[in-house]
């Protein structure tokens, strides 16, 4: 991925970026690295195959969209997919998808603790995020967030909701919270998650509305700048997979002058008495 200066939002409702609006409003606040994300539910009942039928594929491409002539170059645009599951099955099935290497960034919403678990724990998820017009129906422990932070895993504040709506707002301080008392606040990232472009605020209204979070100044600064690089670097390296390689130890130059010498003792002719 390209290297880019600026702020980060990694939860831009893919529906909103055809608007010009949003554009100018990210290029005033200096946020080049966005996402653009598409929300699968796969919680719900899907209907039983009939025999011999195709199935489709529950992950949709990614969309394609253009940024505007004036600004091509100063963004860097990614494609988010986020998926609220709730058993290891539903997720598992989602990973055999086609299209889901062709996002660039993973989040999940779990739906009970046994999701949380395997998301912070064993899941393939970059972040793990959550649905601010309810409570969650599971509890953050020490030590599943020990594990999430073992594992370079983050959790997701989405300050859009909590601005525009008071219970949004009374359960999104109340899961920080929660990060706060079991995790001190390690590995979280703010986005906006809004779909109108008029609600985006500025990098230092975030800094300033962080302190509903129970975040500091310099965690707040940390989540929209660097934090996310780090769940980019962490995206990456999953996209590449894993691979096999050998590792040789460099020689010295003295060891290398020795070799060269045995070399030449080797290669010399052996004189014979005649």
């Amino acid at each position: 991925m390209m290297e880019f200066d600026g702020y980060h939002d990694l939860n831009i409702d893919a529906s909103c970026a055809i608007d010009d609006e949003l554009w100018d409003t990210l290029f005033d606040y200096k946020t080049k690295i966005i996402a653009l994300n598409q929300t699968v539910d796969c919680t719900e009942v899907s209907r039983k195959r009939k025999k011999g039928e195709k199935q489709d594929d529950t992950i949709p491409e990614p969309k394609k969209l253009e940024v505007p002539d004036r600004y091509k170059g100063k963004f860097m645009v990614l494609n988010r997919l986020t998926i609220k599951f709730s058993d290891t099955s539903q997720w598992y099935k989602v990973m055999k998808s086609k299209n889901i290497k062709r996002y660039h960034l993973l989040a999940a919403i779990p739906a009970n603790g046994n999701a949380l678990h395997h998301c912070c724990s064993t899941g393939d998820a970059d972040i793990v995020t959550f649905e601010p017009e309810s409570k969650p129906d599971w509890k953050i422990s020490r030590k599943i967030y020990k594990m999430a932070v073992s594992r370079n895993v983050f959790f997701e504040i989405n300050y859009g909701p909590a601005v525009l709506d008071s219970s949004c707002r009374r359960n999104t301080i109340q899961l920080c919270q929660s990060y706060h008392t079991h995790g001190k606040s390690k590995n979280i990232i703010i986005s906006s998650s809004l779909t109108n472009p008029f609600h985006i605020r500025s990098p230092y209204d975030i800094i300033h509305l962080s302190a509903l979070f129970d975040l500091s100044e310099g965690e707040a600064k940390n989540a929209i700048i660097h934090n996310p690089k780090c769940v980019l670097q962490r995206a990456a390296s999953r996209l590449q997979g894993k691979a096999v390689f050998r590792m040789v130890r460099a020689k010295t130059d003295k060891e290398s002058e020795s070799e060269d010498d045995e070399t030449e003792l080797e290669n010399e002719p052996m004189e014979t008495e005649s």
